[in-house]
C-alpha cells in the first residue's frame, strides 16, 4: 500500500531542495529588496513595477515580470528578457 509522505519528509525534503545553489524560498525573494527592478528602455508597460525573476542562460540577461490584477478572475502577467544596461534595480 502506498502512503502519502509526512509533514516531517516533506519538510526534509523542501530543506535539501533550498540547499541547492540559486534556489530561494518565497520568503527570501520577497525580503530581497534587489528583485525589484525599473525598465530603462521605452517600453508602453515601463511605468509598471517589475520583478527580476531569474537570470537567462546568457550572461548579463535576466527575465523580469509585472502581473496587474484587472478584476476579481483575471491577472495579466507581462514577461520581458532584458540585458542588465536595460534596467536598473530598485
Amino acid at each position: 500500500m502506498n502512503t502519502a509522505p509526512t509533514r516531517e519528509e516533506k519538510l526534509a525534503s523542501f530543506q535539501q531542495l533550498t540547499k541547492l545553489p540559486g534556489i530561494k524560498t518565497a520568503h527570501q525573494l520577497a525580503a530581497a529588496s534587489s528583485n525589484k527592478a525599473r525598465i530603462l528602455i521605452d517600453h508602453p508597460h515601463s511605468y509598471r513595477d517589475w520583478t527580476i525573476v531569474c537570470k537567462d542562460s546568457v550572461p548579463g540577461f535576466y527575465h523580469l515580470q509585472s502581473a496587474v490584477r484587472l478584476d476579481k478572475f483575471e491577472t495579466t502577467i507581462h514577461t520581458l528578457c532584458l540585458h542588465e544596461t536595460e534596467f536598473e534595480r530598485v
